[in-house]
């Protein structure tokens, strides 16, 4: 969903389902990993990047480290 001041959306990372949430006028970001149906890792940053930066990182997390 996408009304011009934000953006929330799904996707996938690593083959991880992510939800993203963007806050236009302020620059802060989530994002929501659910890794095998039982933890919520939330990252959250603001910036000019903001969405990128997270998804750059949530691709270096080893989630696989996790019980």
């Amino acid at each position: 969903v996408d009304d011009g001041d934000s953006l929330q959306q799904a996707s996938t990372i690593n083959g991880v389902p992510v939800v993203e949430r963007l806050d236009r006028q302020d620059g802060e970001a989530t994002m929501g990993i659910i890794y095998k149906d039982r933890y919520l890792v939330e990252l959250k940053t603001r910036s000019t990047r903001a969405l990128e930066l997270l998804r750059e990182f949530a691709t270096r997390l080893d989630l696989a480290k996790l019980p």
